[in-house]
């Protein structure tokens, strides 16, 4: 049986301390704010409106479809659609379906054509260098 020797110990150490420097670099860098969110407000596949959102942004913003108009209310980087009168959207699934807060979630009105989504800034740079 091989004893470890000093050298030994402090290689372990150091090996690691840099992999829990390492998970605590990716943990902040995954949950910061360094991304830059955007409510999207599309209808018929047409871009209406790309609102910034972060965790503070408290506001209520109101567009125009068909002669009618719908309101999405963002808080705490939350977002969800305002209800409709039954007329314009008859099953009211679109505010039905809550709050959003993640970029795979979205909110459809189908009867509308309208989509809420959430969107990461894409202009982060360089992704790939050919």
């Amino acid at each position: 049986m091989r004893i470890l020797t000093k050298a030994d110990k402090i290689l372990i150490l150091i090996i690691f301390i840099i992999s829990i420097l390492a998970m605590i670099g990716t943990f902040l860098l995954q949950y910061s704010d360094l991304e830059e969110e955007y409510v999207v407000i599309k209808i018929n596949n047409q871009l209406i409106e790309k609102i910034p959102i972060n965790n503070d942004t408290e506001t209520t913003y109101s567009f125009n479809f068909n002669n009618e108009v719908g309101t999405i209310e963002i808080s705490n980087g939350s977002v969800r659609m305002e209800k409709m009168d039954r007329t314009i959207c008859p099953n009211q699934i679109c505010s039905d379906t809550g709050w959003i807060s993640k970029t795979y979630e979205n909110i459809v009105c189908l009867p509308n054509r309208i989509i809420v989504t959430i969107e990461e800034n894409t202009d982060a740079g360089i992704d790939i260098i050919s």
